[in-house]
């Protein structure tokens, strides 16, 4: 593995969480068919929506109206789901989450309205930076700045959990990306980032520090190492495994040492609890929608 390679942080967070997977996933490269969760499917539909809002704002100068946005968010959802979606959680079915996404859409979009509290200078950003002989990859829901030096580093979550900044501030991302910025954009004075929270309908705004940065980032370069150097890749059994998407061909899910089962209806109920009070804590929904249509 000495030759030029692309990390990224989902790469690198894989390697750390178990390395019987990372070796599965990037280095043997398995392709396993497995459906996509309901949830996960929910947050890529609204991202979608999202990007479209200021694409057009960004090529074509205009607003769309709140209802152009759903509308798309709708063709979007009837194009792209299908039965094989996994949903955990029987208390909900595809239609509850889908108006749940609809709620994020309408309230994002009465909270930021008209969109032009910054300059929004990209949507959907893909590109790389260089580290010693390789290249981390760059992904950015959107990018806007102030105009006076400022870049914004903008990404939503659809988490049902409020994070904290102090959490945000732990972010290799938000280093890796305002690295990045300081490499493309020489008027850049200073990089922030910006979680919009739809769940919550709240913002989550912290100042990336370069100092900071640059220790992320010679930490990411270590870990570069020590991945390509790695040569056994033992897995790293959790709970955790029980949503991997090798479970099924995995010799080490299936031993009979595996501390997975005696946990496994503890953090079931866990999650489902969690679910339901993320549907719960909406004040109804279909009220909200009758307002709207």
């Amino acid at each position: 593995m000495s030759k030029m390679a692309y990390f990224s942080h989902s790469k690198i967070s894989t390697f750390e969480q178990c390395k019987y997977k990372y070796k599965l996933q990037y280095i043997d490269k398995v392709k396993v068919e497995i459906p996509t969760t309901i949830e996960a499917f929910m947050g890529s539909t609204v991202h979608k929506a999202l990007e479209k809002l200021y694409y057009t704002l960004i090529n074509y100068g205009r607003v769309m109206t709140k209802k152009d946005v759903v509308r798309f968010y709708l063709e979007e959802w009837k194009k792209n789901f299908s039965d094989d979606i996994l949903i955990v959680n029987n208390r909900f079915n595809a239609d509850d989450y889908k108006n749940q996404g609809i709620i994020y859409i309408l309230d994002y979009y009465k909270t930021h309205f008209p969109f032009r509290r910054h300059i929004t200078l990209a949507v959907e950003t893909q590109d790389k930076i260089k580290l010693g002989q390789d290249y981390y990859h760059i992904r950015i829901d959107r990018l806007d700045t102030d105009g006076r030096g400022t870049y914004l580093v903008c990404d939503y979550k659809t988490s049902s959990r409020m994070k904290t900044p102090e959490e945000v501030k732990q972010d290799r991302q938000l280093y890796m990306y305002s690295l990045w910025i300081k490499e493309r954009y020489d008027k850049a004075k200073k990089v922030k980032l910006l979680w919009h929270m739809l769940k919550f309908n709240r913002d989550i705004l912290v100042d990336a520090d370069y100092e900071q940065a640059e220790k992320v980032k010679e930490e990411v370069i270590k870990k570069i190492k020590e991945i390509k150097r790695t040569r056994e890749f033992p897995a790293n059994k959790s709970v955790l495994c029980k949503w991997c998407i090798y479970k099924d061909i995995c010799p080490y899910y299936h031993s009979d040492d595996s501390p997975i089962e005696k946990h496994s209806e503890q953090v079931e109920s866990i999650l489902s609890n969690l679910k339901e009070e993320h549907f719960r804590s909406e004040t109804t929904i279909q009220n909200k929608l009758r307002k709207f249509f």
